[in-house]
């Protein structure tokens, strides 16, 4: 019950007529709501009643039209996100064939760092909690992640226009810039590594070779000894190399 006047008043918003006209007044209303579901949700964690779990599902299904009305709104896209970290806790697996759809529609408006970190946090808690059940999530969704983390650079170290990423990585050598660029774009990849090593670690590698991306493979394993040359720490070397010497 205490769920439902947030979902009501989301549904009121979304009938607006001007919803698209002004994206950021109707962008915050709506993520307040979708925050106060996301905190309320922290009254369940593993294993919610039944009753409960169906007006959570139901939740997530209308947050998932504000996320498809509103795409181009920051706090849209993050609080979508932390809502999608609330409901692995409370639905379990029954998130899971939800998940494809919300990471398609947050890769296609993913144009900043803090969007590829609230991207790379729902991967890295999928690889974890779910494990080989994550493969055909990350199947859909790991190589335009890592594209998006490509493109997502300076004007002089855009490595694929945005709306251009084909089926491959074009890997940019980090080491060859200057070193404030170098800082840049590490600051950013370090989130592709980490997703990477989460899915070696976590039995998630199915979806590496999967017919959609087995062909990605080489530019995968190149952008991870990159990694194991320029990351700026030890830890993510050691990361870099042990998760290229494990799908290689």
């Amino acid at each position: 019950a205490v769920l439902t006047p947030h979902i009501r008043s989301i549904e009121n918003i979304l009938s607006s007529p001007d919803l698209t006209n002004d994206v950021e007044h109707y962008g915050e209303q709506l993520s307040v709501s979708i925050s106060a579901i996301a905190q309320l949700s922290k009254g369940w964690q593993n294993h919610p009643p039944s009753e409960v779990q169906t007006v959570l599902a139901a939740a997530v299904d209308v947050c998932r039209n504000v996320l498809v009305a509103l795409p181009s709104s920051p706090l849209v896209r993050n609080r979508t996100a932390v809502l999608l970290q609330r409901m692995m806790i409370c639905l379990g697996e029954a998130i899971l064939p939800t998940m494809p759809d919300f990471l398609t529609t947050l890769l296609s408006h993913c144009t900043t760092e803090d969007d590829v970190l609230d991207i790379s946090q729902l991967i890295l808690q999928l690889c974890i909690k779910f494990k080989e059940n994550a493969v055909p999530t990350m199947d859909v969704s790991i190589l335009p992640f890592l594209q998006k983390v490509l493109s997502i650079q300076v004007a002089e170290t855009v490595v694929v226009p945005s709306g251009k990423e084909d089926s491959n990585l074009n890997v940019h050598n980090v080491s060859t810039l200057p070193p404030h660029l170098t800082t840049q774009q590490l600051s950013i990849r370090k989130h592709a590594f980490a997703c990477l090593h989460h899915i070696v670690a976590h039995n998630v590698t199915a979806a590496l070779l999967s017919e959609r991306n087995i062909g990605s493979m080489p530019d995968i394993l190149k952008f991870m000894n990159d990694g194991a040359i320029t990351a700026p720490d030890l830890v993510m070397k050691k990361s870099c190399t042990s998760t290229a010497g494990s799908t290689s």
